[in-house]
């Protein structure tokens, strides 16, 4: 489920290589069969990101989530990881839970352009936490990418990559 990548660059989550993803049964779907169960979901789609350190390497989790108010949701995972060295501060990783937030979103937009998606942030707004200084350079860079952006506490959809990144 999970690859180690030894690239000091940031990683596209739609490289062949690393074309699985999950549902929340563990059933594995292609990114063609994400395109289409996008295609036939009315509503915006919901994409976020989150890594936690496990050892000498970054776990990444990237999250596309389908919510239908009133109705529930259901989302799928994707997962790999990093060496320790290539995301050694938390700027660095921060970008790289939003460049995979945004690939996702980009590939998807790619094959469906009518698609609203919302790009879901992990960092705080709150000085009192860490994450707060990189937050407005974050949210630039999805919402000029093309995307909604939500941040903390609102980007629900990055705490459910973080379930996925541990």
């Amino acid at each position: 489920m999970s690859k180690s990548k030894s690239s000091p660059n940031l990683i596209n989550p739609y490289d062949n290589e690393y074309d699985s993803w999950y549902d929340s049964d563990g059933n594995q779907y292609s990114s063609k069969d994400i395109i289409t169960f996008a295609d036939k979901h009315k509503h915006p789609l919901h994409i976020g990101s989150d890594s936690h350190l496990i050892g000498d390497n970054y776990i990444f989790a990237t999250a596309i989530c389908f919510y239908e108010p009133g109705k529930g949701g259901s989302f799928f995972i994707k997962r790999f990881s990093v060496e320790h060295k290539y995301c050694s501060t938390l700027g660095m990783r921060l970008q790289q839970e939003v460049f995979q937030s945004i690939s996702t979103a980009n590939a998807i937009t790619e094959a469906l352009s009518h698609k609203e998606i919302t790009i879901h942030i992990d960092c705080n707004v709150s000085e009192v936490h860490k994450s707060s200084k990189y937050h407005k350079m974050l949210k630039n860079y999805a919402i000029s990418s093309g995307y909604g952006c939500m941040v903390k506490p609102n980007s629900w959809a990055a705490f459910v990559a973080d379930k996925f990144a541990k």
